[in-house]
């Protein structure tokens, strides 16, 4: 996470300590973070709630209504990495507001299994349907007698 990311998400943690929803404006967050433009702010924001360490209730216009959730706590207690000569070379070339820079986009690909997630549900539907057909043939003998 850079550093004008970390400001924001530490502007967000104060303001709600208790984790109850606070209405912030714009000036507010581009105030902790010197340099920072409503794009990249919004861009920022978004990141966050994809990442799941804040839940953006609503924006209207320059107020924003923002819960910091316990994932974004930690996370703006832990300290900003400093990155090393490779890191500066490679962040030079990518864009600032990106989501990647943002957050860490690893954890949020899921790989499945589609043979087995297909075999479980298939054994799970004849294993359904297997009482169903005996409940059946149990009604019909009964009737026909």
């Amino acid at each position: 996470m850079d550093k004008k990311a970390h400001s924001v998400l530490c502007a967000i943690n104060e303001t709600s300590k208790d984790g109850k929803a606070v209405i912030m404006e714009k000036d507010e967050f581009l105030s902790a973070s010197p340099g920072l433009t409503g794009a990249e702010l919004n861009e920022i924001l978004k990141g966050f709630v994809v990442a799941g360490y804040i839940n953006l209730r609503y924006q209207d216009g320059d107020e924003y209504c923002v819960i910091a959730l316990p994932k974004g706590r930690l996370i703006a207690e832990t300290e900003v990495k400093q990155p090393s000569k490779k890191e500066d070379k490679n962040s030079a070339s990518a864009s600032p507001t990106s989501l990647s820079s943002i957050v860490d986009t690893s954890d949020l690909s899921i790989g499945i299994d589609y043979k087995k997630l297909f075999k479980y549900v298939f054994l799970a539907s004849l294993a359904g349907a297997l009482p169903a057909v005996l409940i059946g043939v149990a009604i019909i003998i009964a009737v026909l007698k």
